[in-house]
């Protein structure tokens, strides 16, 4: 209580512009708590905050500045923030070049470097967040040769705490350089030397950090740069040129270009793939990083493995995985891409005395509905589905395949099946929808309609927006010749539930309702 109010005095002496008492003060206040009582104290911790950010406004002396940094500092860390809250960030701004604040710059960049020299970890890591916050373009429009030359003196540390002795504190300050480099060479920040000490430091960088930064300079606006300076663009883009199994793989693997399904692309996948089976070392990363959303291209890469694997060495190794809880897409890309070398009757005969449980039948499913399946492919679907949990989305790509005369009566077959199971049912709806915009007999064509209709009540009760307009739109169209109340039911999935349906008063309009999908391909 009796820092409260000390902390209470010290505020209002602020306030009556006595700044270096406050200071003071806020010494005496801090001295009275400890790393265990000051993050419970959070009336204290209110009226500091409030006192320090006044005090940043004020002409104090260079030891009155520095009280007011620690307890910036201080109050961060009581509050358990991310680095980006609100304190933290008012911290980082005692740094930035731009902010209008009194103290010299001189004492505010020694207090950075003492920060960047910390002997804690986590104060170093704040540091290069201050450095990356200074360097960001967007705080001004038109900045003076004054601020271009404040902010080439954090370039230098930037590029300092690349060399960090804690590996993630250099991975920031990595970061911040890719982040920042287009600004760098707009404002000019950028010289020969700094650039020279950004080339020389890549080899130590990883293979991640490399490819961030080549994507980087792939995306930059050439046109807004000089000649020289594009110049030492490319010459950075040449230094990054992947030159190792591990950045040959990022490179290959982690972005999305047009074209990449093509058959230069599916040699470089394959090219790459046996390279790394070789590797024995690179392996458990590689299988960990190819089923990260970092790997965009991982599953045409998975069915390289699948073709280039012809000694199955990673059969087991997927398998256990899958049963540890991994994704069926990667075991499942891979079979697809064993069948594509070996054909898939290997593969088919494997996985008939493979099968023991819902998560290895569900990679039979993706295998079979990734391809045109055959009768057999079709009555083994039909048989694992009646014997097996699965989900929505492995059987989801059965509706995208062009139907033969049999794949209908198949179809009918399956949506029969999995008409119960309410998370089928926008499953059940779409595919009903097809079948009746084909031929189909008249009995089927009634069993069909029931269906849908049953599907679609459940959607409703689920919550679930029929996502299927295009459908819908069709059915509307070509079932001209159904009765009325199914082309109105139909009108109703685009404006909301009939209005026979009981539901909660709760439920929102069908058009505020979230679209369903089904792990990244919509069903409806």
């Amino acid at each position: 209580m009796r820092a409260y109010v000390a902390g209470g005095q010290a505020s209002e002496h602020a306030a009556n512009e006595e700044p270096e008492l406050a200071a003071r003060t806020i010494c005496t206040t801090l001295r009275a708590f400890d790393t265990v009582s000051l993050p419970e104290s959070k009336h204290v911790r209110v009226v500091l905050l409030d006192l320090v950010a006044r005090l940043t406004r004020r002409e104090i002396s260079e030891q009155a500045f520095f009280v007011i940094e620690e307890t910036l500092l201080e109050l961060a860390r009581a509050e358990s923030q991310a680095w980006t809250g609100s304190t933290t960030m008012l911290w980082k701004r005692l740094f930035q070049p731009a902010q209008p604040i009194p103290q010299s710059w001189s004492a505010r960049l020694r207090r950075l470097d003492g920060r960047l020299g910390d002997t804690h970890e986590v104060n170093r890591t704040l540091a290069v967040a201050a450095l990356h916050e200074g360097l960001r373009i967007y705080d001004f429009d038109s900045p003076s040769e004054e601020i271009v030359s404040k902010k080439a003196q954090l370039w230098n540390r930037l590029l300092d705490a690349c060399r960090d002795s804690a590996e993630s504190v250099a991975h920031w300050a990595r970061l911040s350089v890719v982040l920042n480099l287009e600004g760098g060479l707009l404002l000019r920040c950028l010289d020969d030397e700094r650039f020279d000490r950004i080339s020389a430091m890549l080899p130590t960088w990883t293979a991640l950090e490399r490819q961030a930064l080549a994507n980087s300079l792939r995306n930059a606006n050439q046109a807004e740069f000089e000649d020289d300076d594009r110049a030492r663009l490319d010459a950075l883009a040449e230094a990054l040129v992947p030159i190792d199994l591990q950045e040959r793989l990022i490179a290959q693997v982690q972005y999305l270009r047009p074209a990449m399904a093509d058959r230069q692309s599916r040699a470089r996948d394959l090219e790459l793939a046996a390279e790394l089976l070789t590797r024995a070392d690179l392996l458990p990363w590689a299988i960990d990083w190819l089923e990260s959303a970092e790997a965009i291209r991982g599953q045409p890469f998975w069915r390289a493995l699948g073709r280039a694997d012809t000694t199955r060495s990673l059969q087991d190794r997927l398998v256990t995985r899958l049963r540890a809880g991994k994704p069926t897409t990667t075991l499942a890309n891979y079979l697809i891409g064993w069948a594509e070398h070996g054909g898939s009757g290997v593969v088919e005969e494997w996985l008939d005395g493979t099968i023991d449980g819902d998560t290895l039948a569900e990679v039979s499913i993706r295998f079979y509905t990734a391809q045109m399946p055959t009768d057999s492919g079709w009555l083994r679907i039909l048989r694992l589905v009646a014997q097996y949990q699965t989900s929505p989305a492995a059987l989801a790509p059965l509706l995208q395949l062009p139907w033969s005369s049999s794949s209908i009566v198949h179809m009918a077959e399956l949506l029969a099946q999995i008409e119960a199971q309410p998370d089928m049912a926008p499953l059940v709806l779409s595919g009903s929808v097809a079948l009746l915009e084909r031929e189909t007999e008249a009995s089927q064509q009634e069993r069909l309609v029931a269906m849908m209709q049953s599907a679609a009540l459940t959607c409703i009760s689920q919550r679930v927006v029929i996502g299927l307009q295009r459908h819908v739109r069709r059915a509307i169209v070509q079932l001209t010749e159904l009765d009325d109340s199914l082309r109105r039911w139909i009108c109703s999935c685009e404006c909301g539930p009939p209005a026979t349906v009981s539901r909660p008063t709760t439920v929102s309009p069908a058009r505020s309702w979230p679209s369903y999908s089904t792990g990244g391909s919509v069903i409806v």
